[in-house]
């Protein structure tokens, strides 16, 4: 039998079905607000959000048709205590069912879950477009998604599962034939922007895995022998930076993993830069390991007076003028370059000096200006 709703019977329907609107409504919002970390309610929203409505409508269905076709007809056209009893069960395990569900999805580590679910969309649209990222496309949104959740996760092991993850993509991308430059660009800023975040900066796991991450991207990129220069030198940079941003909140031994990868590239501009930085955070160790790579890397170019034998005195200048002890490695260096390399350093400080002018490195410019007066004043 069909229900034949009166206007009575109708105004109650809407009273409860208001009510349980409400709570329906309600439940899910507190769950939220408690139970989801500040840190990846955004993204958890914009991600669960249409779970939560298909969920929310599919319950309220549900109990509408409980309601009618369950409490109506009332031959009293009034609730017994049996039907008084069933209408508050219906309504109670509406909302318990909702609660449950909910605290289900939150008790399963809601932050990894997302995680997951923002990269197997990632593969899929990647793969689905036949691997052409194009700008606002679905995989970008969600690979977008994952670096923000980056940014504003805790250190340690949410920051390393979303490293991880952008690894994965990172090898989606290399896998497509031909590698297409800059395809990685914002993989790569990303994952900087993840371990220098000012308010949630990484700890010394994430920058190792920060880093190792670079020296994996660039390590693919030689294996595949693929066209990727300007990739390269992108990763070293955000390697250099993420070496001079850390330096004073990360542990020395962190700071010279990374410096031994920048080492093995010889980029003695990147180097220079993690030995400057050491010597104005007065971090001396960092900076003596910094003036013998550069010595190194001089040794090997032989009598060429090239950028590694400038950015040598540029470091020995800063060494000069931090106090007698200083002072004393930087001669040391000085016969280095006079007695075994056979230049004349009086020259070559001229040279460096209009290096550095060049590269508007003029802080630099002016200590091995003031250097050559000290050591050749007339």
């Amino acid at each position: 039998m069909y229900p034949q709703i009166s206007e009575a019977w109708g105004s109650g329907y809407m009273q409860v079905i208001v009510t349980l609107l409400v709570f329906a409504l309600g439940i899910p919002a507190i769950i939220y607000s408690l139970f989801i970390p500040e840190n990846i309610k955004k993204i958890v929203y914009k991600r669960e959000k249409r779970f939560w409505f298909n969920s929310f409508i599919i319950y309220i269905v549900f109990s509408i048709l409980m309601f009618v076709w369950i409490l109506h007809p009332c031959p009293d056209k009034v609730l017994n205590e049996n039907l008084n009893l069933l209408t508050g069960l219906i309504l109670t395990s509406v909302i318990i069912i909702i609660c449950i569900n909910f605290l289900r999805r939150l008790s399963k580590n809601i932050g990894e879950k997302t995680v997951k679910k923002i990269y197997f969309e990632f593969e899929k649209q990647y793969k689905k477009t036949n691997r052409k990222i194009k700008t606002r496309t679905i995989e970008n949104e969600a690979l977008y998604d994952l670096i923000d959740l980056g940014i504003y996760a805790n250190s340690g092991h949410e920051k390393q599962l979303i490293i991880e993850n952008l690894k994965k993509i990172s090898n989606l991308i290399l896998d497509n034939k031909p590698y297409k430059t800059q395809s990685l660009d914002d993989i790569i800023y990303g994952i900087e922007k993840i371990v220098l975040d000012k308010n949630k900066p990484g700890n010394d796991d994430d920058v190792i895995e920060a880093v190792n991450f670079y020296k994996f991207i660039i390590d693919r990129l030689k294996e595949s022998g693929e066209n990727g220069d300007f990739d390269k030198e992108l990763v070293l940079a955000r390697i250099c930076n993420i070496a001079v941003k850390t330096i004073n909140y990360v542990s020395d031994d962190t700071t010279f993993i990374i410096l031994n990868i920048i080492k093995n590239y010889k980029k003695s501009e990147w180097i220079f830069n993690v030995g400057l930085v050491g010597m104005q955070n007065k971090k001396y160790i960092i900076a003596l390991s910094v003036l013998s790579s550069l010595e190194e890397l001089v040794e090997l170019a032989g009598d060429k007076h090239n950028q590694d034998t400038y950015y040598l005195v540029g470091m020995i200048s800063y060494f000069w003028f931090d106090g007698n002890s200083g002072q004393m490695r930087a001669d040391k260096s000085f016969e280095l370059l006079r007695d075994i390399h056979k230049v004349d350093v009086e020259q070559v400080l001229k040279q460096a000096q209009n290096f550095f002018y060049v590269t508007c490195e003029f802080e630099t410019a002016d200590k091995i200006n003031e250097l050559t007066l000290a050591k050749f004043k007339k």
